[in-house]
């Protein structure tokens, strides 16, 4: 592990290297590919997603296998989102069935909240709503990515950049508050490459590799503190879709993106208003 001073730079610094990276060698290798030529592999997500598993490595260390409690997911969670980025651009017929056996496999760390205080009956039903949201996201921003392709890397950067200022305030939580800003900066630096090289760069991948992984560190923050409710999650995982307010101005490539980040920051940000902050304790004598 890090120490403390060295650990927004080392959550931030390897996804922007991924993402750099893996966007300059497929604007190489991909140049000859012939336009709207059919890409199995999403390697622009697989790269994040893997360098998002180091950045956890090197906040947490190594947390042994299987994992002990619940704090322990996030490493797996991000190793688990490369398989879903591979599958992106493979149709829904194998995108879906591998989601599906994802978030189950992940039930353990879904139910932990839940099943402390309440009963079968509610756990079951919040289980269920939680999944199945969680599912129905990673098609919803694949096909946001697949119509929207110059603008939904940057409405995931503007939401992603708002909600890792909201997760990274309570002290329990700063670990994932620094991982998503590290997956807004990726996802912010693939996006430029897509306006500035068009379609080497297929956004389809990164949108399903973070839409794998968010959900499970919000709600690893919802567990970690009381600050953050369950309703103030809500407003967190619909700003990305704010690229779909800009669909006018899909023509206009770069005015549609600086437009979607600025719109998808002030939807997350109306978290705000939902968060609670603990009172001061008292000191002295």
């Amino acid at each position: 592990m890090l120490p403390m001073q060295f650990e927004p730079l080392a959550a931030v610094v390897p996804p922007a290297l991924a993402a750099a990276a893996i966007s300059l060698v497929l604007i190489r290798t991909r140049r000859t590919l012939p336009h709207g030529a059919p890409i199995i592999a999403g390697w622009e997500g697989m790269a994040i997603a893997a360098a998002l598993a180091l950045v956890v490595y090197l906040l947490r260390g190594w947390p042994g296998f299987p994992p002990g409690n619940v704090h322990t997911w996030p490493l797996f969670v991000a190793l688990a989102g490369i398989i879903p980025a591979a599958l992106a651009h493979a149709g829904l017929r194998w995108l879906m069935p591998a989601s599906i056996l994802l978030v189950v496999g992940f039930l353990p760390m879904l139910l932990t909240v839940p099943m402390r205080t309440w009963s079968v009956t509610q756990a079951a039903l919040w289980t269920t709503v939680f999944a199945l949201g969680w599912i129905l996201l990673i098609p919803a921003a694949r096909a946001t990515a697949t119509r929207l392709p110059g603008v939904a890397l940057a409405g995931w950067a503007g939401a992603l950049a708002v909600t890792a200022y909201i997760i990274a305030d309570p002290v329990t939580a700063k670990h994932h508050g620094y991982c998503l800003a590290g997956l807004g900066i990726a996802a912010g630096i693939t996006g430029l490459a897509r306006l500035r090289w068009g379609e080497r760069i297929r956004p389809a991948s990164v949108a399903v590799a973070i839409a794998v992984i968010v959900p499970a560190l919000l709600l690893l923050a919802h567990v970690m503190t009381d600050n953050l409710p369950v309703l103030g999650l809500i407003p967190l995982v619909v700003a990305p879709f704010a690229p779909w307010l800009v669909w006018p101005l899909r023509h206009r490539p770069w005015t549609a993106a600086i437009v979607a980040c600025m719109l998808a920051g002030a939807i997350a940000a109306s978290a705000l208003f939902l968060v609670t902050v603990p009172a001061p304790q008292p000191t002295g004598w």
